[in-house]
């Protein structure tokens, strides 16, 4: 209140139903509170008459229902699935299933995102042809990126080390 910030929920038995309440009731009452429950479908979602007002009815949608003689949610909740999955795809399925409130998605926990990689790369100022310094700017590189690992409190899954060289060098060598 002391920032004039407005909140709306939409409650519903699953997802769709919480969008849906969203969409059509909370934003549009003075509680903010909309909600729609299996029970309730017959009076909140088959009364849209309006299908571009339904989520995921856009203009084109609504155009190809109409010519197959759908122009509400009643008359979609009572056509047969069969012929909307025919004439519309895997899209004809999902918007009678949105006119009766189901939800086919399955809601699960969130994927784990893989991680970044830690990493360094050097581009040293000169050749070096001894093993021993050759050995030691790799040791150097490594030691820097376990420290970085370490400071993330994070362990490697793969180790991977590539090695550039020098055209001068190579083009010398022939």
């Amino acid at each position: 209140q002391k920032l004039g910030l407005y909140t709306t929920v939409g409650i519903g038995d699953n997802p769709v139903q919480a969008k849906l309440a969203l969409d059509l009731y909370a934003k549009h009452n003075h509680e903010l509170i909309g909600e729609i429950h299996y029970e309730t479908v017959p009076d909140k979602i088959w009364s849209i008459t309006e299908l571009t007002a339904v989520w995921g009815i856009g203009p084109r949608m609504a155009k190809r229902l109409n010519r197959l003689h759908i122009h509400n949610m009643y008359e979609l909740a009572h056509t047969n699935p069969y012929l909307l999955k025919q004439q519309l795809g895997i899209i004809g399925s999902q918007l009678f299933a949105t006119a009766w409130g189901i939800d086919r998605a399955q809601v699960t926990e969130p994927t784990k995102v893989k991680e970044a990689s830690l990493g360094n790369s050097q581009v040293l100022p000169r050749d070096y042809f001894n093993q021993v310094e050759i050995e030691t700017v790799i040791k150097e590189i490594g030691e820097q990126v376990a420290a970085r690992l370490r400071h993330h409190h994070k362990l490697a899954g793969c180790l991977s080390l590539s090695i550039g060289f020098s055209y001068a060098a190579a083009e010398a060598d022939g």
